[in-house]
Protein backbone atom coordinates (compact mmCIF):
# COMPACT_ATOMS: atom_id res chain seq x y z
CA UNK A 1 0.00 0.00 0.00
CA UNK A 2 2.98 2.26 0.48
CA UNK A 3 4.32 1.83 -2.50
CA UNK A 4 1.27 2.72 -4.69
CA UNK A 5 1.07 6.01 -2.83
CA UNK A 6 4.89 6.89 -3.59
CA UNK A 7 3.93 5.72 -7.40
CA UNK A 8 1.18 8.81 -7.40
CA UNK A 9 3.91 11.34 -6.58
CA UNK A 10 6.34 12.56 -8.56
CA UNK A 11 9.07 14.63 -7.10
CA UNK A 12 11.10 16.21 -9.82
CA UNK A 13 14.40 18.79 -8.55
CA UNK A 14 15.28 21.77 -11.25
CA UNK A 15 18.65 22.47 -11.83
CA UNK A 16 18.36 25.80 -10.22
CA UNK A 17 17.58 23.78 -6.71
CA UNK A 18 20.48 21.54 -7.23
CA UNK A 19 22.80 24.95 -8.37
CA UNK A 20 21.83 26.09 -4.77
CA UNK A 21 22.71 23.41 -2.79
CA UNK A 22 25.85 22.80 -4.96
CA UNK A 23 26.71 27.10 -3.86
CA UNK A 24 25.71 26.09 -0.25
CA UNK A 25 28.13 23.04 0.24
CA UNK A 26 30.80 25.04 -1.45
CA UNK A 27 30.03 27.65 1.03
CA UNK A 28 30.13 25.38 3.81
CA UNK A 29 33.94 23.46 2.51
CA UNK A 30 35.47 27.26 2.06
CA UNK A 31 34.13 28.12 5.59
CA UNK A 32 36.16 25.37 6.67
CA UNK A 33 39.08 27.21 5.74
CA UNK A 34 39.05 30.58 7.08
CA UNK A 35 42.10 31.67 5.28
CA UNK A 36 39.64 32.49 2.46
CA UNK A 37 36.67 34.16 2.16
CA UNK A 38 34.51 32.52 -1.03
CA UNK A 39 32.91 35.44 -3.27
CA UNK A 40 29.24 34.34 -4.09
CA UNK A 41 27.19 35.85 -6.49
CA UNK A 42 24.10 38.13 -5.13
CA UNK A 43 22.46 36.91 -8.09
CA UNK A 44 22.51 33.48 -8.45
CA UNK A 45 23.88 32.25 -5.38
CA UNK A 46 27.20 30.46 -6.68
CA UNK A 47 30.71 30.87 -6.08
CA UNK A 48 32.67 33.16 -8.31
CA UNK A 49 36.09 32.45 -9.63
CA UNK A 50 38.80 35.26 -9.78
CA UNK A 51 40.41 33.36 -12.15
CA UNK A 52 37.73 33.37 -15.05
CA UNK A 53 37.77 37.26 -15.10
CA UNK A 54 33.68 36.79 -15.17
CA UNK A 55 33.46 39.31 -12.37
CA UNK A 56 31.54 42.55 -11.42
CA UNK A 57 29.82 43.88 -9.06
CA UNK A 58 26.27 45.11 -9.09
CA UNK A 59 24.64 49.03 -7.72
CA UNK A 60 25.18 48.23 -4.46
CA UNK A 61 28.60 46.66 -4.46
CA UNK A 62 27.66 43.53 -3.77
CA UNK A 63 29.53 40.68 -6.45
CA UNK A 64 27.89 39.25 -9.49
CA UNK A 65 29.12 37.35 -12.35
CA UNK A 66 28.89 39.61 -15.49
CA UNK A 67 25.93 37.19 -17.19
CA UNK A 68 23.84 37.59 -13.89
CA UNK A 69 24.36 41.51 -14.22
CA UNK A 70 23.42 41.92 -17.84
CA UNK A 71 20.65 39.18 -17.26
CA UNK A 72 19.36 41.31 -14.24
CA UNK A 73 19.82 44.68 -15.71
CA UNK A 74 17.74 43.50 -19.03
CA UNK A 75 15.09 42.10 -16.87
CA UNK A 76 14.74 45.28 -15.08
CA UNK A 77 14.30 47.26 -17.95
CA UNK A 78 12.02 45.53 -18.78
CA UNK A 79 10.00 45.92 -15.95
CA UNK A 80 10.74 49.24 -16.26
CA UNK A 81 9.14 49.58 -19.30
CA UNK A 82 6.75 47.56 -18.83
Amino acid sequence: MRDTARQGLKESVTRETLDRLKAALARIAKSKDSSRDPLICSVCHNLVALETRDICADENGRVVHTDCCVQQTIAASRQAQG
